[in-house]
C-alpha cells in the first residue's frame, strides 16, 4: 500500500522529454511511475488530471543559509517548487571558522546577504551544519565550502599571498569539508576577504578537491582587465590547472550585445575540454550587500575595522574619491532591508533620492546607514538587460537559479518568483523555451551537475522530490514594487514523500533533509 497516489498528471519527468500520463506514487521516501488509473491502494489519492508532475525543483544558487533556523517552513523557496537549495555560495560558508568571534564578524559583514538570525550558533564543521539542518527544514540542503571562509579561517582578514603552510591549510580545511559532502568550492571575487584571493591560490584549492569531484562555483572577478570577458577568462583558466568543473554564478550582463561574446567565451572554453556550466536568473534586477558599492580597500581589517573607517571624514573623503566610487549610478540602486526609525520609510527608494531627501551626499548617506543598521542594508540594482538574459537562458549548459537575497520587505523578486517566472512567462507567454526543456534545467540537470543519484527525476526509485503545478496559471506575481507574494498556479510540492505545500498554503511538514556530494 501507497502513502499517496497522484492521479492522471502529465508527467514531465525531467528528461526532457515529453509529457506523458501517469500516476506517480509514494511509499515512505520513494516514488514510482505508474500506468494511468493503476490499481494500486493509498491512503490519500489527488486528483491532478490537467497538471504538469515534475521532479521538485534545485535551485544551485541561493542565500537561504540561515532560513532553516529563522523560517524552517522556507516559503519563499518550497512555494516555487523548489524541494533542493543549495547554499555557501559567494565564497560565504558559517562552518569551519576558528572562532565564534570571527563568525560573528563576518555575519555582520554578510546581513545583507544571508541576514541575521536571533542567538550566534557555531559550527565548527561542515558536518556540524548539515546535522543542524537535516529533518529541521522543508527544503533539502547542499552546501559549499566558500574560499571567503578558508581565507578567515587561515589568513585572518589580511590581503596578502598566503604562505606555503597557509595555503596547505586551506587545502586541508577544503579537503574536510569535501569528506564531510561538500559539492565544491565558492567564490565570491567581489567580495573581501574572499577576493583577496589569487589566480594560483584557487587553482591549487581546485587541484586540491580535485580526487572528491568538486565543482568550482564562482561569482567572478568583476573588477579584473575589462571588467567584462576578463573575468570570465580567469574563471577558465583557475579551473583548467585545477583540472575541475566550472559553474559561473549568476551570469549576465547590462551591456548591449554582452550575453553573445559571454556564451562565446563559454562555447570556446567546452570545445576546448573544459567542463562550463551556469545558473541564471530571469528577473533584470541585481541584489547584493550595502557594503558591496564601498571601494575593495574599505574593507581592509574586517568589519570592526570597517565600522571605524566609516565614521571617518576623510576615509569618506577618500571613498568619495575613488574610481570604483565614481563609475555608480546611485539613481540604479534601491535600498533595503532597513529597520531603524531612521531609514525604514525610504526602504525601496533610489540611493540618490534618499539622499536628497535628507540632503546628504550620498556617500555620507551610504556610511551612516550602515553604521546605524550594523552593516545590514542591501541593495537591488535595476539596470538588468532583458534581451541579455533571454538569450543566456537559451543556451544549453544554462540552469536555473534564483540567487534569491530574502532580506528587507523590498528585497529582489527573484526570491520568489524565479522559478514560476520562467514556467509563466517564459514557456507559456514567451514561448522562449520549450515547458519539458525548461524542467530538465530545474531538475535532472543541476542533479547530474550536483552527482545527486536519487532526485532530479520521476523514475522508479528516486526520492520522492516533486512538484505538481497548472502549466495554464503558473506564474510568478513577485514585482519590483510588491516582492513577497507567493507564486500562482503550484499546487503541491512534496519533500522526501511528504506534502508540503497544497492549494491551501504550506502545511507545516518539515522534511527537508542535509544532502552530501559522494
Amino acid at each position: 500500500m501507497y502513502e499517496l497516489v497522484l492521479r492522471g498528471g502529465k508527467v514531465l519527468d525531467g528528461t526532457g522529454n515529453p509529457w506523458f500520463l501517469a500516476d506517480v506514487a509514494v511509499r515512505e521516501d520513494t516514488l514510482r511511475v505508474l500506468p494511468p488509473n493503476a490499481p494500486v491502494e493509498a491512503a490519500r489519492e489527488l486528483d491532478v488530471r490537467g497538471h504538469i508532475v515534475a521532479p521538485g525543483f534545485i535551485d544551485v544558487h541561493t542565500h537561504a543559509t540561515l532560513l532553516p533556523f529563522t523560517d524552517a517552513r522556507m516559503e519563499p523557496l518550497v512555494r516555487q517548487g523548489v524541494t533542493t537549495s543549495l547554499v555557501g555560495l559567494d565564497g560565504h560558508s558559517y562552518a569551519q571558522l576558528p572562532t565564534l568571534d570571527m563568525l560573528r564578524q563576518f555575519m555582520e559583514l554578510n546581513a545583507g546577504i544571508d541576514g541575521v538570525m536571533p542567538g550566534l550558533p557555531y559550527w565548527p564543521t561542515l558536518d556540524a551544519y548539515l546535522q543542524s539542518v537535516n529533518g529541521k527544514a522543508s527544503c533539502n540542503i547542499g552546501a559549499y565550502v566558500g574560499n571567503a571562509t578558508l581565507r578567515l579561517a587561515v589568513l585572518g582578514w589580511e590581503d596578502r599571498y598566503p604562505t606555503v603552510d597557509e595555503q596547505q591549510r586551506m587545502e586541508k580545511l577544503l579537503m574536510e569539508g569535501m569528506e564531510q559532502g561538500a559539492f565544491g568550492l565558492s567564490t565570491g571575487l567581489t567580495y573581501p576577504p574572499g577576493s583577496y584571493a589569487h589566480q594560483e591560490e584557487l587553482a591549487s584549492l581546485c587541484r586540491a578537491m580535485q580526487k572528491f569531484g568538486g565543482t568550482y562555483v564562482t561569482h567572478v572577478r568583476s573588477s579584473l582587465g575589462d571588467g567584462f570577458l576578463d573575468p570570465l577568462h580567469e574563471a577558465i583558466e583557475i579551473a583548467q590547472q585545477g583540472g575541475v568543473p566550472l559553474h559561473i554564478s549568476h551570469l549576465n550582463t547590462p551591456k548591449p550585445g554582452g550575453a553573445d561574446q559571454l556564451l562565446a567565451a563559454i562555447d570556446q572554453a567546452r570545445a576546448q575540454g573544459v567542463d562550463v556550466t551556469f545558473d541564471a536568473y530571469p528577473y533584470p534586477y541585481t541584489a547584493t550587500r550595502l557594503v558591496a558599492l564601498l571601494p575593495e580597500w574599505a574593507h581592509a581589517g574586517g568589519s570592526e575595522a570597517l565600522h571605524q573607517r566609516l565614521r571617518d571624514k576623510k576615509e569618506r573623503l577618500s571613498i568619495s574619491r575613488d574610481p570604483q566610487w565614481l563609475r555608480r549610478d546611485f539613481r540604479a540602486y534601491l535600498l533595503t532591508n532597513v529597520a531603524g526609525k531612521t531609514y525604514a520609510k525610504y526602504d525601496g527608494w533610489p540611493l540618490e533620492s534618499v539622499a536628497s531627501a535628507l540632503s546628504k551626499s550620498v556617500v555620507d548617506l551610504v556610511c551612516d546607514v550602515l553604521l546605524e543598521e550594523h552593516l545590514a542594508p542591501s541593495v537591488i540594482g535595476t539596470s538588468g538587460n532583458p534581451v541579455n538574459i533571454r538569450k543566456i537562458f537559451q543556451h544549453p549548459a544554462h540552469m536555473v537559479g534564483s540567487d534569491g537575497v530574502l532580506v528587507g520587505d523590498h528585497c529582489n523578486p527573484r526570491a520568489y518568483g524565479a522559478f514560476p517566472f520562467v514556467l509563466g512567462d517564459f514557456c507559456r507567454e514567451e514561448s522562449l523555451l520549450s515547458l519539458s526543456d525548461a524542467i530538465r534545467r530545474m531538475t535532472a540537470m543541476p542533479a547530474r551537475h550536483l552527482g545527486l543519484k536519487d532526485r532530479g527525476l520521476l523514475w522508479d526509485g528516486m526520492k520522492a522530490d516533486i512538484v505538481v503545478f497548472d502549466p495554464a496559471t503558473v506564474q510568478s506575481t513577485a514585482t519590483l514594487e510588491s516582492p513577497r507574494q507567493y507564486p500562482r498556479g503550484i499546487q503541491y510540492v512534496i519533500v522526501n514523500g511528504q506534502i508540503v505545500v497544497t492549494p491551501d498554503g504550506h502545511t507545516g511538514a518539515t522534511p527537508g533533509r542535509a544532502l552530501r556530494h559522494g
